[in-house]
């Protein structure tokens, strides 16, 4: 029997952080967003392999439990979630995940840790160890070190449900073909979405 009470626990932890999410992107009431926890509508994941020295750090089902956790409202009008390769370049330059209208979320693969960067800026030092990431400051560059498991996490939320966070914005702006410009607002509302979701996410997973 304590599978069935951890999983009613974890659903009801859920459920909790469920209106924090909507919180933090500033919907609560509009009309059209479901804003009730509940089972989610399917999402394609489409994996293309990484290229040689790369990586894709989450798996599909870890991506399909992400989003049955954070229910009907992260993949409102998501139709997929997207593992690619990059066109290359510098860890620096490398992206985490890029949202392609319509409502499709791209996921790019990244480079097997330690990663060796210039130019990193202190926001972005402190952003990366919240994250989980161990980094050693040289004179003009960063290395930096990541466990499978923070580098998952660190995808999972600063990559996919950031991503959202602007999915759901654009959502909202009812162009939903057409890509809207992110301004500052926009990036600190999803950046504050993602914070949430790994919140809720670390509450329900350290129950007992």
């Amino acid at each position: 029997m304590r599978a069935p009470r951890r999983r009613r626990g974890l659903e009801k932890v859920a459920r909790r952080h469920f209106q924090r999410l909507q919180k933090e992107l500033r919907l609560e009431g509009q009309e059209g967003l479901p804003f009730k926890a509940g089972p989610a509508h399917r999402v394609d994941i489409v994996v293309v392999p990484a290229r040689t020295g790369y990586i894709h750090p989450l798996k599909p089902a870890e991506i399909t439990r992400a989003l049955d956790f954070f229910g009907p409202l992260a993949v409102y009008g998501l139709r997929s979630v997207e593992m690619r390769p990059t066109s290359g370049g510098s860890a620096r330059s490398q992206p985490i995940a890029r949202l392609r209208v319509p409502g499709r979320v791209v996921l790019y693969e990244q480079l097997i840790s330690p990663w060796n960067v210039r130019g990193l800026t202190q926001a972005t030092i402190q952003r990366l160890r919240r994250a989980g990431a161990s980094i050693e400051e040289g004179l003009d560059s960063a290395r930096i070190g990541w466990t499978p498991e923070a580098l998952k996490d660190f995808v999972l939320f600063d990559g996919l449900m950031h991503e959202i966070g602007h999915h759901l914005i654009q959502q909202h702006t009812g162009k939903r073909t057409a890509r809207v410009m992110r301004t500052a607002d926009h990036e600190r509302r999803a950046a504050a979405f993602a914070d949430a979701c790994r919140t809720a996410w670390t509450d329900a997973h350290s129950l007992p």
